[in-house]
């Protein structure tokens, strides 16, 4: 009980605040300009509200200047992070995303993280299937029953038909991101 208390407590903190604590030592001494573009670089929405309001609930006031140096840090740093070519290498391995992105570069960037996040997702689905028919060929050399087998030869075989679908797809994502690619 005392887990699922736990899981709950941790899960409502990262849905409400994107757990985005600072620490009254954290509040004292941040770089606000540091702060800023780290979050930028990270492709990070703006998070210079849920940073002051944790300082604020720790009776730690955070000046004008500090929000405007975390605000110009973090225009310039999402500007980077933003980049056709940042983008691409990001989506690629599942770690890319455009949300914080400002007009007009989202525009410019939405085929190019389309693309490489479902090559991305692609690949993950290929893995899934080639394990699930792994699994399959180890439980088909262990039964002995034969409709048992019979059932599991089945779902091999639709699996191998799925895989070789996924394999299509990756032949013609290949293609579409050489297209995109910056």
């Amino acid at each position: 009980m005392m887990k699922i208390t736990l899981f709950m407590l941790l899960s409502s903190c990262i849905v409400l605040s994107g757990c985005q604590v600072m620490s009254a030592t954290e509040c004292e001494v941040a770089n606000w300009a540091d702060l800023g573009r780290q979050d930028g670089l990270k492709g990070y929405t703006s998070r210079i509200d849920s940073r002051v309001k944790s300082c604020n609930k720790k009776q730690i006031a955070v000046n004008a200047t500090d929000r405007q140096q975390y605000q110009q840090a973090y225009q310039s740093a999402i500007l980077q992070y933003c980049q056709p070519k940042n983008i691409y290498q990001l989506s690629i391995i599942g770690q890319g995303s455009i949300s914080a992105c400002p007009e007009p570069n989202r525009s410019r960037v939405r085929a190019i993280h389309d693309t490489a996040s479902r090559y991305y997702n692609n690949k993950q689905d290929i893995e899934s299937k080639r394990n699930n028919i792994r699994d399959i060929d180890r439980k088909i050399d262990k039964v002995t029953d034969k409709d048992e087998r019979y059932k599991l030869l089945e779902q091999q075989r639709q699996l191998s038909k799925d895989l070789n679908h996924l394999l299509e797809d990756q032949i013609q994502l290949e293609r579409e991101l050489e297209l995109v690619k910056p």
